[in-house]
């Protein structure tokens, strides 16, 4: 698996570019489901920011920080408070071409940062971690400066815990 995402990455970089490298910024929000050995939660709607640069047709760098959202669970008739306090994202995005201008698919790797809170009462108990990432998603150019995505993204794999869910974000060109 390393290997093919390696030779695509690659194969993305060598293509001819036709335009010049340029920034874009947006804001997000995901929901994401938590799974670990006996615990499944759905969280609430977590907002972020990103930043990029795509720098040809194919290839664009970039970053994000999602706040994540939490849930309750009950260990032992006692609620616990579960958050994702916080998810740092670098990746390529990788564009596929294709002959219709208005959707366009892509593909994310990279790997994710991030810090989960846990706490009941008056106990609270932190972890952070850094995992690969991946995820597809179908972006729509609104106008040449304002762009939708839609997709899927794990963030977080890892450990026996998996972080993911859809995304659905607004995007600036600049």
């Amino acid at each position: 698996m390393k290997k093919l995402v390696l030779a695509l990455i690659v194969g993305a970089l060598s293509m001819t570019a036709h335009s010049q490298p340029t920034g874009y910024a947006g804001l997000s929000a995901s929901t994401l489901d938590y799974e670990e050995p006996g615990v499944d939660l759905s969280l609430s709607t977590g907002v972020g920011v990103f930043a990029g640069v795509k720098l040809n047709d194919h290839v664009s760098i970039e970053a994000e920080y999602n706040n994540g959202g939490d849930a309750t669970t009950y260990v032992f008739a006692q609620p616990v408070s579960v958050e994702v306090d916080y998810l740092l994202n670098f990746s390529a995005k990788l564009t596929l071409p294709t002959s219709n201008k208005y959707i366009t698919p892509y593909a994310r790797v990279g790997f994710t940062h991030g810090e989960l809170v846990a706490s009941s009462g008056f106990y609270s108990l932190r972890d952070d971690g850094t995992s690969f990432a991946y995820g597809l998603g179908l972006q729509s150019d609104i106008n040449d400066k304002v762009f939708l995505q839609l997709g899927y993204q794990s963030y977080y794999d890892k450990d026996n815990i998996d972080l993911d869910g859809f995304r659905g974000s607004v995007g600036f060109k600049f």
